[in-house]
């Protein structure tokens, strides 16, 4: 067959072209919907990009003949409903004998690449990354750590701006602080009597159950785990005051290492990656910034003296600060955290009290503050990241001691 040649294409018919340079070029994208079988046509193009809408067997189809490569790149999407399988062709040979797992979330995407010699005997194949879409949070509950017996109270919130009583757990003393693994599997609660620390299996959605416990040497009251789940940070009363626990087996803990700080821990909170732990503590200097580059493991990053106990901490979300509330005027201080491990003044501004309570804003716009003397609630605007301004105060009746903004 001769070549043929148009104003629109070239057609080797599977001829050899010797020696070209190709500048800005581009490949043709196969699109389509998978349905519970579909066959990959290397004919159609050399990048598909398929939506799984069912369990789907996938043919690979008119690789060029032995002897010459034919490569393939797949993009496999998941649909909005998620979890779709795949039964891959027999020919395709991979790393250790066994596929690649698939991201199970809706609209999470892998991506596979293949290549065979033999006219596709044999493909092999490998898994180059993807996407795994996370699901945005449902507020579906809430956890609530407090004094009185049970101590702990889950509530349902499934119906949006209703509460009713999902379940309780009794644990020992009053309940200090809460928080949810990132999964939503876990609780850990930090309490006032021996063990002091307690995890709970909530695999259920609104049903708790014990999963383990660790002992603690003094009430906790700072709860944190790291933004990958693996980790939870404990700042509690006495000696040594901080303790990491490894949660990599999910609903098992055990010592992965503990910081002496100067005082009671009284706050703990990880940066956006995972890499740095923010301390809040009785005595001087009142707030630790502690390494966790390692996973596992922590150092001294840096410390900053603020005019007294540092009682709530918490990152930017693009981590470039830190809001700290804490006793002593000017009762709240914004630290610097644009160069990663190290800290310096941003800002201050002054409250009418000790600050308990401080969170930024999904956006990192605005931050909530819960203090002592009226009207007890203030809200800064950071719009001009590195500076605060009032933004709005509003009259509690008393005291605030958490606060927190909504996902969206």
């Amino acid at each position: 067959m001769p070549i043929r040649i148009s104003q629109e294409r070239v057609d080797m018919d599977d001829k050899e072209l010797q020696r070209p340079v190709f500048n800005d070029y581009a490949e043709i994208v196969v699109t389509a919907d998978s349905g519970s079988s579909y066959t990959i046509d290397l004919e159609d193009g050399n990048v598909h990009d398929i939506t799984l809408t069912d369990n789907c067997a996938l043919t690979f189809a008119n690789p060029a003949p032995s002897g010459v490569c034919s490569s393939l790149t797949l993009l496999l999407r998941q649909d909005g409903t998620g979890s779709r399988t795949v039964t891959w062709p027999s020919a395709v040979m991979w790393p250790g004998g066994t596929p690649p797992a698939l991201f199970s979330t809706g609209d999470s995407v892998n991506v596979f690449t293949f290549f065979t010699i033999d006219g596709g005997t044999r493909w092999f194949g490998a898994s180059v990354g993807g996407d795994e879409a996370i699901p945005p949070p449902t507020g579906d509950y809430i956890a609530v750590a407090h004094d009185g017996s049970p101590s702990f109270t889950l509530l349902d919130h499934t119906t949006p701006g209703s509460v009713s009583l999902a379940t309780t757990y009794s644990i020992p003393g009053t309940g200090r602080r809460t928080a949810f693994s990132p999964d939503g599997n876990y609780i850990a609660v930090g309490h006032s009597s021996t063990p002091r620390f307690t995890l709970l299996d909530h695999t259920t959605p609104g049903s708790v159950s014990l999963a383990t416990t660790y002992s603690i040497p003094g009430t906790g009251i700072g709860i944190a785990f790291s933004p990958n789940g693996d980790y939870i940070a404990v700042a509690h009363g006495s000696n040594p005051h901080f303790t990491l626990l490894d949660h990599t087996t999910p609903g098992s803990v055990s010592l992965a290492t503990t910081y002496s700080i100067g005082g009671t821990g009284l706050a703990a909170v990880f940066s956006p990656d995972g890499n740095y732990i923010a301390v809040g503590h009785t005595n001087t200097p009142f707030f630790t910034l502690l390494d966790h580059t390692t996973p596992g493991s922590v150092s001294l990053a840096t410390t900053y003296t603020l005019s007294n106990d540092g009682w709530a901490t918490d990152f930017s979300p693009d981590g470039d600060y830190i809001a700290v509330a804490h006793g002593g005027s000017p009762f709240f201080t914004l630290l610097d955290h644009t160069t990663p491990g190290s800290v310096s003044l941003a800002t201050t501004y002054t409250l009418a009290g000790t600050a308990r309570a401080a969170a930024f804003s999904p956006d990192g716009d605005y931050i909530a503050v819960g203090h002592f003397g009226s009207p007890h609630f203030t809200l800064l605007d950071h719009t001009t990241p590195g500076s605060v301004s009032m933004a709005s105060t509003y009259n509690v009746a008393n005291t605030s001691f958490s606060t927190a903004f909504s996902p969206t």
